[in-house]
């Protein structure tokens, strides 16, 4: 639902970045079926599905070229404001901001020339930049230090009051406690609960996300 910010957690390999990848339908899934505004995904064109979906998520490629070319290949059109804006959210501007030809930069291969870190928020900002009404953010805050991170967590809370649907995978139970009104979470590439966090809570008598899981 519009507004809604669920968290998708769960051990490393059991399927949370799977479930991203099987949302903008780069894969198909084995069983099941996956629905869309009351539309099943089959009958979706894929830009059609993605046009709704904007997503970061872990392995996804980057092109070797500018960072400015990879936002308006990913957004045509795409302002430079808004580019700086993005940047902004994710806490890669001033990075930006610091190399010889800031946007016209090139990445190098698989943006080889950004740390592990900086290829995660650049994949962030690319995501922020969509105006689709649902965004999947696959650990948005691995690799930033912990006022990174809070303000990071301040910009995604205001992209929820937008009314955009979103969807957050994490590791870090403790980032999320102020952040979620849901939780899926996963074991082995099934969903082994969802429940609204206020029901999760009242049912193992918790005030902690970490303690109710």
């Amino acid at each position: 639902y519009k507004g809604q910010h669920t968290a998708i957690l769960g051990e490393s390999g059991s399927g949370k970045t799977t479930l991203g990848y099987l949302l903008l339908r780069f894969w198909h899934p084995d069983q099941g079926e996956i629905f869309l505004q009351g539309q099943e995904y089959n009958t979706l064109q894929p830009a059609a599905i993605r046009s709704q979906i904007a997503a970061s998520l872990q392995g996804c490629k980057l092109f070797s070229t500018s960072l400015r070319d990879n936002f308006l290949r990913l957004h045509p059109g795409c302002q430079e404001s808004a580019i700086w804006h993005s940047l902004e959210l994710a806490q890669l501007a001033d990075y930006v901001r610091q190399l010889p030809q800031q946007l016209d930069t090139p990445l190098g291969l698989d943006a080889c020339r950004l740390s592990g870190g900086q290829r995660n928020r650049l994949l962030t900002a690319l995501a922020l930049t969509s105006q689709s009404p649902i965004l999947f953010l696959d650990e948005p805050t691995a690799g930033l230090d912990p006022l990174a991170s809070e303000i990071l967590k301040d910009k995604i809370i205001k992209e929820k009051e937008k009314g955009k649907l979103i969807l957050i995978t994490s590791h870090l139970l403790s980032e999320l406690d102020d952040l979620i009104t849901q939780i899926i979470y996963m074991q082995e590439g099934t969903v082994h609960f969802h429940q609204t966090i206020h029901d999760l809570l009242q049912s193992t008598n918790e005030q902690k996300i970490s303690k109710a899981i």
